[in-house]
């Protein structure tokens, strides 16, 4: 079975290192979804920066 993420635009990410799958700290907003699988994201701090990312390296942020 595969392991759904139930990733959306909108919601509070952060990038998982695919070297050492250590969970970053900076938290990202998903702001569009692309083909294949990959996720343009903005840091919260600054919404004009984008990057992409696959949705293996990407993990949804839980509130406390």
């Amino acid at each position: 079975m595969r392991n759904k993420k139930n990733l959306k635009v909108g919601k509070l990410v952060r990038v998982i290192n695919r070297y050492t799958s250590e969970v970053m700290p900076e938290v990202y907003i998903i702001t569009y979804y692309m083909s294949g699988g990959v996720w343009q994201i903005s840091p919260i701090t600054n919404m004009s920066i984008t990057r992409h990312f696959h949705t293996k390296q990407l993990v949804e942020v839980t509130c406390e």
